[in-house]
């Protein structure tokens, strides 16, 4: 693939990805929280919102696999749709740490609901 080709690929990528996780967000948001679902499987599940969100990420990671290992053709839109899912799922890891991260250091009026979960 051309340096262009692979650059525009990319862009369209991550705009992919920013759309999906305003639109898609609006649905998963609770009290205005972006984490309120993380945060609610790690309380079901005793267990910290990172790794609860790690779990639902393999969920796409296995898909991509399987795709992978099918050595069949998928429709684009499939592949699009699963490689966005992946990329978002770190973009939310990402957020769990930094808003985790500022509760700890003091800074809890960015922190959402973490009185009520479990922080090591």
């Amino acid at each position: 693939m051309k340096i262009e080709d692979f650059n525009k690929l990319a862009d369209e990528i991550f705009d992919r990805c920013t759309s999906t996780l305003h639109v898609k967000g609006k649905g998963y948001s609770i009290n205005k929280d972006k984490l309120h679902n993380f945060k609610r499987a790690a309380k079901m599940q005793n267990c910290m919102p990172q790794q609860a969100l790690i779990g639902m990420w393999v969920k796409h990671v296995v898909s991509i696999l399987d795709i992978s290992d099918d050595n069949v053709p998928y429709d684009i839109a499939t592949i699009e749709e699963k490689v966005t899912d992946a990329i978002n799922y770190l973009v939310l890891f990402e957020a769990i740490m930094k808003e985790q991260d500022a509760y700890i250091n003091g800074s809890p009026n960015t922190a959402i609901g973490y009185d009520t979960v479990k922080v090591e």
